[in-house]
């Protein structure tokens, strides 16, 4: 059997003559009400073979974790209409592996940097939003990259 990796998560293998492709695909969900601020992100995920989800609320964003398994959350902490961090932990009781990253402003109402905070309930990245195409591809592989990780430590 021969066995061929490339740089965007792609295997080939022959087996038997006929070649196979193997691609590391993860489940995405974005929550997000602004579309056009998670463009280039949606665009690079889709093409790195992403399945991807989009809610729009809080609410759907429960029936959407309820229903399926999602490897990897993207939130728009914008639109969150609870505080962000009982939301997040809703989410970490409901999944401690879901990958999460935060998109936009990390300061609270009363000016307050959220991102420790954040950080602390197991968030992996804040980042703001409009995310560019150079700064969604740095993210994507980062996240990409400690999947695999994790990947690799529930095999051990």
């Amino acid at each position: 059997m021969l066995l061929q990796i490339n740089n965007q998560h792609r295997a080939t293998f022959s087996k038997g003559g006929a070649m196979v492709s193997l691609q590391k695909r993860y489940t995405v969900l974005i929550i997000s009400r602004e579309p056009q601020s998670v463009g280039p992100l949606v665009a690079l995920l889709k093409g790195r073979g992403h399945i991807v989800c989009f809610a729009r609320s809080e609410r759907e964003t429960i029936k959407t974790l309820q229903s399926c398994r999602v490897d990897m959350l993207f939130l728009d902490i914008d639109m969150i209409d609870d505080p962000v961090i009982d939301f997040i932990s809703i989410i970490r009781n409901m999944d401690r592996n879901i990958a999460i990253i935060t998109l936009g402003s990390v300061y609270d109402t009363e000016g307050g940097d959220l991102e420790p905070r954040l950080r602390a309930q197991g968030v992996l990245a804040c980042r703001g939003k409009p995310l560019g195409e150079l700064e969604a591809g740095w993210l994507v592989e980062s996240v990409e990259r400690y999947m695999e990780r994790q990947r690799k430590k529930a095999v051990m």
